[in-house]
């Protein structure tokens, strides 16, 4: 992928996760619109993790496939610290801002692995 083209690929990905922020989490988005402008792309790639972990149970049919969701994640988190390529906007946004910034891999990991908690207990 040539520069141009990756750099148009990160933004679309961060449009991406700023739009499911908007639609899923309206409070944090405008919230996030308050902080300094070099701060929104990471926070909202952030968010927009947390929103995809949220729902990952919700938007299933079966709790089966949600407990699949969450479980990828937890790869995806792996894939992205390895710096592999993942074809998906909030783990691409995520790379992006873990590239940049000091993220933690296991407070991420953490992150799923409480999602998965509760959804075992919900199943």
């Amino acid at each position: 992928m040539s520069g141009a083209s990756t750099s148009t690929g990160v933004r679309t990905a961060f449009s991406y996760c700023v739009q499911q922020v908007r639609s899923y989490d309206y409070h944090h988005y405008l919230c996030l619109l308050e902080l300094p402008p070099n701060m929104r792309k990471s926070a909202f790639a952030l968010r927009a993790f947390n929103v995809e972990t949220a729902r990952a149970m919700d938007i299933a049919s079966d709790p089966r496939i949600g407990l699949m969701r969450l479980l990828w994640w937890q790869e995806a988190i792996d894939k992205i610290f390895s710096k592999k390529l993942i074809e998906h906007p909030v783990a691409q946004a995520l790379a992006s801002v873990i590239s940049e910034h000091k993220v933690s891999k296991s407070w991420l990991k953490r992150s799923v692995e409480a999602r998965i908690n509760d959804a075992k207990k919900r199943g």
